[in-house]
């Protein structure tokens, strides 16, 4: 796979990257304990008529210097409220799911399956950048956007990241 993604970099590093951002976003969906959404996302992600990306770079270099998490959760009986950004979600304005990732109050953590269409998700055009412009990588924004338990990939833990199968391609 390592040797294939090089290989594919070679030739166009763009499509290389939006491949490795997929691939993560499908690691964390199928390694997920939540069967239901497994269920509900992994078919359409096979066939390609539903796209997933990854939102999880201010849970693990970008912005991490900032006093306050980027992207803030706040559990509910029901699920969680979120509010915030996570800054390079590759995709963006293509994903149909984003797996973002959100600190509470108390340091833990989730992991949820983001439908970008839901109320309070906005995705501003992505800015210009140097090499990879076409990956259309731009920021996801959270304005007390509501997920369920249904939307949960893990969490909420400490360090939800090094729970269950990592996104890493």
């Amino acid at each position: 796979l390592i040797r294939g993604y090089l290989a594919l970099s070679g030739a166009c590093l763009t499509t290389a990257f939006i491949l490795t951002q997929l691939t993560g976003a499908s690691r964390r969906i199928e390694g997920t304990n939540n069967e239901a959404l497994r269920g509900r996302l992994l078919p359409d992600l096979l066939t390609g008529d539903h796209v997933a990306t990854l939102g999880v770079s201010h849970m693990t270099t970008s912005r991490r210097h900032l006093g306050t998490p980027a992207m803030q959760a706040r559990q509910t009986e029901s699920g969680f409220v979120l509010n915030g950004f996570s800054a390079w979600v590759t995709g963006s304005t293509r994903a149909d799911t984003v797996v973002i990732g959100a600190e509470l109050d108390d340091g833990r953590q989730v992991l949820v399956a983001l439908p970008t269409d839901r109320p309070g998700v906005s995705r501003p055009t992505p800015g210009s950048l140097v090499a990879l412009s076409a990956s259309q990588t731009g920021p996801v924004h959270c304005d007390e956007v509501e997920v369920t338990d249904a939307d949960l990939l893990a969490g909420p833990v400490e360090n939800v990241l090094q729970t269950g199968r990592g996104g890493g391609a």
